[in-house]
């Protein structure tokens, strides 16, 4: 938050190998690094390699010679060769033991029909960016691969997704990827050899698929494509979804259990100040209303209004991307029947109030982020009703107050950074639970609101104060000492002004259990006596960017392991003083 903390090197381990040079290749142990050495065939190297790398090299051709003695191959990478390269039917044949195989970059790749024999153990393949077209699919070239379990096609001439038959039996397979494919549409007759696989991640964004636009004749007949299949990730992303495309599509899966969905970059709103494309509303996704989606992610998608129960037919919905559309309108009950939603997610959008009506519905939601939105006003009890929220992010708003919050009796993280508060009042009748306080950047002007956060927020264990141009100190110390803080971050907060007027000398007393604090750029030119007296557990201190000539013997504590005093002005100093330091920067 603001800058980062402990950064802790927990010990370092040298594994020495004997590298042996065979003729232009690096051999270390099992691997051999054939990378970009302007080989024009693969060369002789030891029977015991495993691991084979031969990536950016002049290879044009692949035959049954190529690995002739390299049995014991489990991974191959012949990645970006020669554009053209030309794969030789059993090329592989004596590479049973070859589990992983990445041919990606490939332009123009050339494979006959058997290149792939003989990988009957193969797991994954990838084939990214190889000019393939509906063949890899379709024809025969992958029947050998009775193990597959991943395969990557990602940015090819694929137009067609037309499994061949033998799809059927590859029982391991879960994992396809046809992202940037040039894929039209898809239909159920099309991926009929589909039907039974439990995919874990099927990837099928930036296809566009141009013909599925809401005038397409062929919905009628194109069927599910997705029948009797489930999905664990479903990527349509990129697709351009628009609202009367996205229902005639979620129409047309009805009933595929799949639990994360994603649709982000989508076209699935009116956007700002446009009147010609629709905004989502609650038949949208009526269609999903039986797959038990889990996970949606719709962020970007250029959406302006939450309409009246928009999600109401994903009752199943535990967590929702809505980052990064223009939303500016949530209507009353645009929640209502998300009963199970434990995530949302508003983050950089558009809104600019919130009301006690707004997330009424949200009964079990735990995790809220609005940060960095345009909300200004904050109406009276906002948030009622999140009996069960957690996390509360809204940093990066136009908040001047906090006296409208409704209780939160379970929320232990509020992010309040980068607003304009410049008072606590109302923030402990919130919640008393708090252990994470973010209100770094605001308009806070006095470094006693310490006090008050100790005392009201007994739990508290992170708190970032950093970029508060502190300019008073009111020496009134809490009855009640935090025990429990162990990071205050202080940075840019003007304390030496204060701390020159001889107050709040003691500001750290009885903070026995922090453990990381940072000071960084605070005009600092000296340091109090005995002013990290009481901060017996510090393990971390930043002290970079101030003004600090002289450090007396002494001042540190004896726990402090890192110590950052970049760009400060320090002519001389006692060795030591940094004895106990395992890193100085």
């Amino acid at each position: 938050m603001g800058f980062t903390f402990i950064h802790v090197l927990l010990g370092f381990c040298l594994n020495i190998q004997v590298i042996k040079c065979t003729s232009v290749c690096s051999v270390y142990g099992y691997n051999a690094n054939c990378i970009d050495r302007g080989l024009h065939q693969v060369p002789d190297l030891p029977t015991h390699v495993a691991n084979l790398y031969l990536s950016g090299n002049n290879i044009t051709e692949l035959n049954e010679t190529s690995f002739s003695h390299l049995e014991g191959l489990q991974i191959l990478n012949i990645q970006q060769q020669t554009p053209g390269l030309v794969i030789r039917n059993n090329t592989f044949r004596r590479l049973s033991n070859l589990i992983l195989l990445e041919l990606d970059y490939n332009h123009m790749l050339k494979m006959e029909t058997g290149a792939l024999n003989g990988l009957m153990n193969l797991k994954y393949l990838s084939l990214t960016q190889c000019s393939l077209d509906d063949s890899i699919l379709s024809g025969d070239f992958l029947k050998p691969l009775v193990s597959l379990e991943i395969l990557i096609l990602r940015d090819n001439n694929i137009e067609k997704i037309q499994p061949a038959p033998f799809f059927i039996n590859m029982r391991r397979f879960h994992m396809l990827d046809l992202s940037r494919t040039s894929v039209k549409s898809i239909c159920e007759e099309d991926l009929l050899n589909f039907q039974g696989k439990r995919f874990t991640l099927l990837n099928l964004s930036s296809m566009r698929l141009y013909n599925m636009n809401q005038y397409w004749s062929g919905w009628d007949k194109c069927g599910n494509p997705f029948k009797n299949m489930s999905i664990t990730v479903l990527d349509l992303s990129h697709n351009g979804f628009e609202v009367n495309m996205a229902k005639r599509f979620f129409d047309a899966i009805t009933g595929t259990k799949i639990h994360h969905l994603i649709l982000s970059d989508s076209s699935m709103g009116s956007s700002f100040g446009h009147r010609n494309l629709k905004d989502p509303d609650r038949f949208t996704f009526r269609g999903l209303n039986e797959s038990g989606v889990k996970i949606f992610d719709l962020s970007r998608s250029k959406i302006f209004s939450l309409s009246y129960s928009l999600f109401g037919a994903l009752s199943d919905l535990e967590e929702i991307n809505l980052a990064q559309n223009e939303i500016n309108k949530i209507e009353n009950d645009a929640f209502l029947g998300m009963t199970n939603l434990l995530k949302l997610n508003l983050s950089n959008n558009l809104l600019g109030a919130i009301d006690s009506k707004t997330f009424m519905n949200l009964h079990k939601l735990q995790v809220l982020d609005l940060s960095y939105n345009n909300i200004w006003v904050i109406g009276d009890q906002s948030f009622q009703g999140l009996l069960n929220l957690i996390n509360l992010n809204l940093k990066g708003n136009h908040l001047e107050s906090l006296n409208q919050f409704a209780t939160l009796p379970n929320v232990e993280k509020i992010f309040l950074g980068e607003n304009r508060i410049k008072s606590l009042y109302g923030l402990p009748n919130i919640g008393k639970n708090l252990t994470t306080l973010d209100l770094e950047y605001n308009k806070l002007t006095a470094l006693s609101d310490l006090y008050i956060i100790f005392q009201e927020f007994p739990k508290i264990d992170t708190l970032y104060l950093e970029g508060n141009l502190f300019g008073s100190c009111h020496d009134k110390r809490p009855t009640v000492v935090s025990d429990k803080l162990l990071l205050l971050n202080l940075g840019i907060s003007s304390i030496e002004m204060i701390w020159s007027q001889g107050k709040c000398l003691d500001v750290f007393n009885d903070l026995h259990q922090l453990q990381q604090l940072s000071l960084t750029s605070n005009y600092l030119q000296s340091l109090p006596k005995d002013v990290f007296k009481g901060l017996t557990s510090l393990i971390f201190l930043d002290l970079s960017f101030n003004s600090l000539k002289y450090l007396p013997n002494g001042i540190f504590p004896e726990t402090l392991q890192i110590l950052n005093l970049e760009y400060n002005s320090i002519y001389s100093v006692d060795p030591h003083l940094f004895s106990s330091l395992t890193h100085l920067s």
